[in-house]
């Protein structure tokens, strides 16, 4: 009866190893499947991640180049604007009367 006992606790205890075992390996598929889908998480943004950077970088650079233009355009206005000044204040039959006045040059043979 000793070893009947004996036998059906170890049967007993041999049972929870197996069940603990069983629930290891269940434990360690699901950290497995976790892991792959954190991994996949992981790839999709950094796949994103340099999608954003391409994005960013296009965007700066387009605006480097508007800013670029905007300032030609701005000098390009200064410096009409300039000359628009000085324009008006060209006294027109003064400067007729000095072209006038210029002693004619003979073209230069070529």
């Amino acid at each position: 009866v000793e070893d009947t006992a004996e036998e059906d606790a170890d049967a007993a205890i041999l049972r929870e190893l197996e069940d603990e075992v069983t629930r290891l390996d269940a434990a360690r598929q699901d950290c497995a499947a976790k892991i792959e889908r954190l991994f996949a998480e992981l790839d999709a943004a950094q796949i994103e991640r340099a999608q954003t950077t391409q994005a960013y970088e296009r965007a700066y650079n387009r605006y480097q180049q508007t800013k670029g233009i905007q300032e030609q355009l701005q000098a390009s206005r200064r410096k009409a604007e300039a000359r628009k000044q000085s324009l008006e204040n060209v006294d027109v039959v003064a400067a007729a009367a000095a072209l006038k006045s210029r002693p004619q040059t003979a073209p230069i043979a070529g």
